[in-house]
């Protein structure tokens, strides 16, 4: 059961690394980045600090593609 919660957690992770780069990108902020930091009790520190550099520069080529 705790594997299957960090999972949901690393993709929730992900996703605010990635709505986050689409907004540095297109600098544009969705709304989205916001309530989902407040859901999940984060900031962008936590995000960075909690994802593994390798799977951090592979979403961030993605945000790149959605300049």
């Amino acid at each position: 059961m705790f594997a299957t919660q960090q999972s949901h957690l690393i993709r929730c992770l992900e996703l605010l690394w990635y709505l986050r780069h689409i907004a540095v990108y297109t600098g544009k902020k969705p709304e989205e980045l916001d309530q989902l930091q407040e859901v999940l009790g984060l900031n962008m520190t936590d995000v960075v600090g909690a994802l593994d550099g390798q799977r951090a520069y592979e979403l961030q080529l993605h945000a790149m593609m959605y300049r």
